[in-house]
């Protein structure tokens, strides 16, 4: 067999949630379940994606997610097969702990110490903030059960912390980087995409973004 055969193709579409009035106050969200602000889907009007229909559509289980996501369809009146509707929490939020509802200021008051390392390492950890390594092993859970589905085009409505952790993923970064020390970002109703083509010995993956493509090879052992 010819190792640079295509065996199968996957398309994935990452979309960014709304705008929520966290968002709007720069609260740390995290795994709070915090609704779409009215902005937030004034937002999703301006969302413009390749493609009307998708073979699956994915949502994390917070309610800015699923809401973004049915919004989505609604603009663009699809009406998917809820067997095709998937929530999963492989694509949810990095969960902030005790940061979660506050703001930086508040932050830096309440929890000085955490802050100050928070500031020059984004992969700070403790009081029930989620490594970002745990978030990565999520991505590559949910890279390998798209690889499972033959040929398929796959919509996905995610969060801000999911991409900068994809990102750092794709590019190998280092996990203590913070969003500002990328030239990329990832602002609510962003549209990225993700295309996984699998050969015999190996998956190649190509992240799509402001026009560069990003790739990085997974060997299979």
């Amino acid at each position: 067999m010819d190792p640079n055969e295509i065996l199968n193709e996957i398309n994935i579409t990452f979309v960014r949630h709304g705008t929520t009035e966290y968002n709007e106050q720069n609260r740390v969200q995290g795994s709070s379940d915090i609704p779409l602000s009215k902005k937030g889907y004034e937002d999703i009007e301006k969302v413009v994606l390749t493609h009307c229909n998708y073979d699956l559509y994915f949502h994390s289980p917070l309610m800015r997610s699923k809401d973004t996501l049915y919004s989505i369809l609604e603009k663009y009146g699809t009406i998917p097969d809820k067997k095709h509707i998937v929530e999963s929490s492989c694509v949810t939020e990095r969960g902030y702990g005790i940061f979660e509802g506050l703001t930086p200021s508040e932050i830096e008051e309440q929890y000085p110490s955490y802050y100050h390392e928070w500031i020059i390492n984004e992969n700070v950890k403790g009081d029930n903030i989620e490594p970002i390594e745990e978030v990565i092993y999520r991505i590559e859970k949910f890279i390998a059960k798209c690889i499972g589905y033959n040929n398929k085009r796959i919509l996905v409505v995610t969060h801000s912390g999911f991409l900068y952790a994809l990102y750092k993923y794709i590019t190998d970064s280092p996990l203590h980087l913070k969003p500002t020390d990328f030239l990329v970002s990832f602002p609510n109703c962003c549209v990225v995409d993700l295309q996984i083509l699998v050969h015999s010995h190996h998956s190649e993956l190509n992240f799509k973004i402001k026009g560069n493509i990003i790739q990085k090879i997974i060997k299979y052992s």
